[in-house]
């Protein structure tokens, strides 16, 4: 496991769309409990999940990530008033 072989190991964790809420809340329990350090969970659920996504940021300490979730800067104002992400990760 690069976890036991690199100590200091920071993970980002991305779900592209792959979960609903409390899988992905229960992924990051198992993770968290077995030491691994991380640094963001990128779209843990559907891109228009918004209540999922924002049940996983509730439960969550790693902050929750936006991606796929975001085509448009009113995908940005929708996401900040659902608390449904904590940081959106743009590709230009």
């Amino acid at each position: 496991m690069i976890a036991g072989a690199v100590p200091d190991a920071l993970f980002r964790i991305d779900a592209n769309a792959g979960f609903a809420a409390k899988d992905a809340i229960a992924l990051m329990d198992r993770l968290t409990r077995g030491g691994i350090a991380i640094a963001c969970f990128e779209q843990p659920c559907g891109e228009d999940d918004l209540a999922g996504m924002a049940e996983v940021a509730a439960h969550i300490e790693a902050p929750v990530v936006a991606d796929e979730s975001v085509k448009h800067v009113d995908d940005v104002r929708r996401l900040a008033d659902a608390r449904a992400a904590d940081g959106v990760n743009l590709k230009l």
